[in-house]
């Protein structure tokens, strides 16, 4: 029997909700058997993404790790990790793989050690840890994370040879290239970020006098704040309401003052799940101004959300998201804001495609991935 250890040693409430509830059912589907390991408040709101129940292959085993809010209970955090990283690697088998679905980078150079002592199989995957790497940016992250990350541009460290990593899309790994050494670059695999999407959705017509368009993700002066302010100066006010659905880092004056609507209480906390469903069903467009050199090494979860809520997208072209466009049309990329000013003044003029959602989620749906993922754990033996 075909046995896989899903170890969650990271999330804590709905932290990677869509990727953690997706890549469980892949595996689910791919072994016999999936032993999850994860803490109560991520695992009881996975389970409700999945309709209320898991897969019938799959049995949960608890573990506990707190959500950081300051710098002490972050080095707690850290502590629980590397402890119940090592305790997962220890407590595993020869006959049985090991995935973590959030990289321990704490843990990585124990976990490599024990790997070969122990001859486990195991796959990491790494999200934001490329991008650190490529931007050579280690703020926020402790000195031990650190010492981790460039063990991967090392051309001396040795990895195990039944220990291997994999990205979210093959876009990230032809990009990690040029930022990882040859030896780890040999460890990567890749696979498509999926979702698990709502099969019906309700949809708000709250105001019909004027089109609704809305900005999905964090807001901060750092992030293409400058590019919102020139779409909302360029957009009527008598035709056109925007509002920003995320939280919000920048003075939220600065969004009153320029006519943008967000959420309340989002500049003093994270927006729920519920409530980014709730502003997403009153859109008619939502717009993601993303530069294109974002997510080179990383995909995007929110436009999943727009996705979701089958809401026209309209975006700039970047690796990512040229590659969810090439896999199913649901929306139009543009090379500059000025563009997509110009679409939403001249809709009137426009014969827009109407989007099947129906294909849409079906096609970026786990099931729609899981003979590539089978594929590539075939060829690194880890299915035999």
């Amino acid at each position: 029997m075909k046995t896989l250890i899903y170890a969650d040693t990271n999330s804590y409430g709905v932290f990677h909700l869509g990727f953690n509830t997706s890549s469980l059912s892949m595996f689910a589907e791919i072994y016999d058997h999936v032993i999850y390991y994860a803490t109560p408040s991520s695992v009881n709101i996975v389970k409700h993404n999945l309709g209320g129940k898991f897969p019938k292959n799959v049995t949960y085993r608890r573990i506990w790790v707190n959500e950081p809010k300051n710098k002490f209970e972050k080095m707690l955090h850290h502590l629980l990790q590397l402890f119940f990283s090592i305790s997962i690697v220890l407590l595993g088998s020869k006959k049985k793989v090991i995935y973590f679905n959030y990289a321990p980078l704490i843990a990585i150079p124990v976990v490599n050690k024990l790997s070969k002592l122990l001859h486990r199989k195991i796959l990491i995957t790494c999200h934001c840890e490329l991008d650190f790497l490529a931007d050579n940016n280690f703020r926020n992250l402790n000195r031990f994370s650190i010492k981790t990350l460039k063990l991967f541009k090392s051309s001396d460290y040795k990895w195990s040879n039944s220990l291997y990593f994999s990205c979210l899309g093959e876009h990230v790994k032809k990009n990690a290239k040029n930022v990882l050494s040859n030896l780890a670059w040999n460890k990567l695999i890749s696979f498509e970020h999926t979702w698990i999407f709502d099969r019906q959705v309700e949809n708000k017509d709250l105001n019909k006098e004027k089109i609704q368009v809305g900005f999905v993700g964090s807001i901060s002066e750092e992030k293409w704040l400058d590019s919102i302010f020139y779409l909302r100066n360029n957009l009527p006010l008598s035709k056109f309401d925007i509002t920003a659905i995320g939280r919000v880092f920048c003075n939220p004056e600065l969004l009153n003052k320029n006519n943008i609507r967000f959420i309340k209480e989002a500049e003093k906390e994270f927006i729920s799940s519920e409530m980014i469903k709730f502003e997403l069903s009153k859109l008619d467009f939502v717009v993601f101004l993303y530069p294109e050199e974002s997510f080179k090494m990383t995909a995007s979860g929110a436009i999943f959300d727009a996705i979701n809520a089958e809401k026209y997208v309209l975006a700039l072209h970047n690796d990512c998201f040229d590659s969810l466009m090439h896999r199913t049309k649901f929306g139009t990329l543009f090379h500059n804001v000025k563009e997509i000013v110009e679409f939403l003044n001249n809709l009137e003029n426009l014969n827009i495609e109407e989007i099947d959602y129906k294909v849409v989620k079906e096609n970026l749906s786990p099931s729609s991935e899981v003979l590539k993922l089978k594929s590539e754990l075939e060829r690194i033996f880890f299915i035999q």
